[in-house]
């Protein structure tokens, strides 16, 4: 995998938006649980569509699952529509801030974090 970050199978990576509680709150429990994490903040650095494709290889999920489906601009843009692959790629390049979850990988395993306690998985 090439993901931006590399991951030598001891380090988390963490691909997140720090402006959603769930970012927030999963740093700050990596950082009580004295995890290291290597943070990748989506807003500054916004994922390219080979890291979209790699991510959503990764975490064996289609690239429109990894799409907030309750963001408030999917629900103003994007809902009435019907994408392709391609479609979404583009949606998820243009609007980082609407990915669903952040994102966690280590080695080769990657998670969506749905709850802070998820790194524990890793």
């Amino acid at each position: 995998m090439g993901f931006r970050a590399s991951t030598n199978g001891k380090q988390i990576v963490l691909y997140y938006d720090p402006y959603t509680t769930l970012g927030e709150q999963t740093l700050v429990f990596a950082e009580e649980e004295g995890i290291h994490v290597t943070e990748i903040n989506l807003n500054k650095n916004p994922l390219d569509r080979a890291e979209i494709m790699e991510l959503s290889h990764a975490l064996k999920i289609s690239i429109d699952e990894m799409i907030n489906k309750e963001h408030p601009e999917y629900q103003e843009e994007f809902i009435e529509h019907s994408y392709t692959p391609e479609d979404w790629l583009r949606v998820m390049e243009e609007n980082p801030e609407m990915i669903c979850n952040p994102i966690a990988i280590k080695g080769r395993h990657a998670i969506l974090v749905s709850t802070p306690e998820d790194l524990l998985k890793l």
